[in-house]
């Protein structure tokens, strides 16, 4: 896999056997505007990397909240929502990923409670053990400095925009950035078995 930024394929109906219409896909994105411009930034493992270990070095908890979301693939508002109770150590240690209940109308509310096992290194495992020490089961996992538990991008925004720019990444990059390397990366894992 490559570094830096990279574009993804407009028109996905070519390389998605699913999608048996190709022309009504294309007609359809062309009703909606920029829809043919790649938004995503996809970084490499090295700048994946190299993005975790900055934020540890800016701010320890910064940093311990892009380490789940550069492992786990999860949009940061899940993250945010990590309890205490949904880390699991052990041999094959695991977070309990809150769903983000994206699209669809119904149960919104109800598909949020849902959670999906996602694996996680021993390394993080006892980064988060140490982190949540003394602390209820129901109480957030990942926390700022502040004592808060992490909200919208306000909340570290400015800090990840002056840690791409020092580590000369694509400016576009954002937290966002680790969901789509993640996802490009399990996709790419799958076609090369």
């Amino acid at each position: 896999m490559g570094g830096g930024g990279g574009s993804a394929d407009p028109f996905p109906a070519s390389h998605d056997r699913r999608i048996q219409n190709a022309e009504a896909w294309e007609a359809g994105l062309e009703t909606l505007p920029d829809a043919t411009v790649a938004r995503n930034v996809i970084l490499g493992d090295r700048d994946v990397s190299r993005l975790v270990a900055a934020s540890y070095a800016h701010d320890a908890k910064l940093g311990l909240y892009v380490d789940v979301l550069a492992t786990t693939g999860a949009r940061p508002s899940q993250a945010a929502r990590l309890l205490v109770e949904d880390l699991h150590g052990g041999a094959k240690p695991r977070l309990t990923m809150p769903k983000s209940a994206k699209g669809g109308s119904k149960n919104r509310a109800a598909r949020k409670r849902e959670r999906l096992s996602l694996p996680i290194t021993p390394a993080l495992a006892a980064k988060l053990k140490q982190a949540a020490k003394g602390r209820p089961d129901d109480a957030p996992l990942l926390l700022q400095d502040n004592g808060l538990s992490w909200g919208g991008s306000d909340d570290y925004r400015e800090d990840i925009a002056g840690i791409v720019k020092a580590l000369k990444l694509d400016a576009k990059a954002t937290l966002y950035a680790l969901r789509h390397s993640s996802i490009v990366r399990l996709k790419f894992s799958q076609t090369s078995v």
